[in-house]
């Protein structure tokens, strides 16, 4: 029995050896999961910041749109309408040098 018990010895002192690349090979696994979760999060991240890139660009384009100036156009309008053809022949391209007197019986304000 001396003989079956040194070999015993002899297994108990690779005993730790083992438990050792256990160990190792789930500290292995657990790096290349965490390593993968990393990728995803990563790959998330990008996509949400294209996202977040592209409804900037959006927002930008909108708020960079041309409108017209309507104030501009109305004025341009007005100083037309006193000169050339939107003048009419009765008041001419001054307009009238007094306020109209409306409500006389006489013929063209004689």
């Amino acid at each position: 029995m001396c003989g079956s018990g040194n070999e015993f010895f002899k297994l108990m002192e690779y005993a730790p050896l083992g438990s050792s690349i256990v160990q190792g090979q789930r500290q292995k696994k657990a790096m290349k999961e965490s390593a993968q979760l990393q990728r995803e999060a990563m790959a998330e991240a990008e996509a949400r910041t294209r996202s977040q890139m592209e409804q900037s660009r959006q927002a930008q384009r909108k708020a960079n749109r041309k409108r017209p100036n309507v104030a501009a156009l109305l004025a341009t309008a007005q100083e037309a309408s006193t000169t050339g053809p939107a003048s009419t022949m009765l008041t001419g391209p001054g307009g009238t040098s007094s306020a109209p007197a409306l409500g006389r019986t006489n013929m063209l304000g004689q």
